[in-house]
């Protein structure tokens, strides 16, 4: 679980099956499904199928500056 004080994110899948939990509760994500996470709800997605479970993610502010690239999600973390 995660929680993001001070941005929304957009969820959407692309392909696989997924559960996305939002501050407890459950929702399927599949390919098609999209979600808004406003800022400040705990959230976290686990892939449930047998495949990758493939999303994009859009962040309300910017979350990183303009080119970032980060190769783990500790090094995103500490940025």
């Amino acid at each position: 679980m995660e929680t993001h004080e001070h941005l929304d994110r957009f969820i959407r899948g692309e392909a696989g099956t997924g559960r996305a939990t939002l501050d407890g509760r459950v929702y399927p994500l599949r390919d098609g499904a999209a979600m808004v996470i406003p800022a400040g709800v705990a959230h976290n997605v686990i892939n449930t199928g047998s495949s990758p479970l493939q999303m994009y993610i859009r962040y309300s502010p910017p979350a990183h500056p303009h080119g970032a690239v980060h190769r783990t999600k500790a090094e995103a973390r500490d940025h």
